[in-house]
């Protein structure tokens, strides 16, 4: 599903994002239905509807060199003016590792000027559990 999610910019893109892993062998046709019911349930949710409008840039695992940090990078930053939004997918149990390291992306974006104003850590598996962080 991570990989799947790097190749979503806005909700039009799942169709293709779906074509993309099954040529790849990501999935398997089979699985193809039940990956595009999970996807859509992300990027269709009204709680991270900023995250995938079209209104917005999109940084989809891109680097971030920092010189406070180790080169750190973000699974999903949403920028809109001078605010971003932070969207990191994850599986298994919630561990406070998950939230320290959400936290040193907030603190290299605002080092770039950036304003974050959302934070979400999405764990994925048998149901999806979105934990927003303050």
């Amino acid at each position: 599903l991570h990989q799947m999610m790097s190749y979503i910019y806005t909700t039009k893109d799942v169709d293709e994002a779906l074509r993309k892993s099954l040529e790849i062998g990501l999935i398997t046709d089979s699985q193809r239905l039940n990956f595009k019911e999970l996807i859509e349930s992300i990027v269709f949710n009204p709680e991270l509807e900023l995250y995938f409008a079209e209104n917005g840039l999109v940084f989809n695992e891109r680097t971030i060199f920092s010189a406070t940090f180790k080169n750190i990078k973000p699974d999903r930053v949403t920028i809109r003016g001078n605010q971003a939004y932070l969207l990191d997918y994850k599986t298994g149990k919630a561990e406070d590792s998950h939230v320290k390291q959400v936290r040193e992306y907030q603190l290299a974006l605002e080092d770039m000027g950036y304003e974050v104003v959302k934070k979400i850590i999405l764990y994925t598996g048998d149901h999806i559990n979105m934990v927003h962080l303050p």
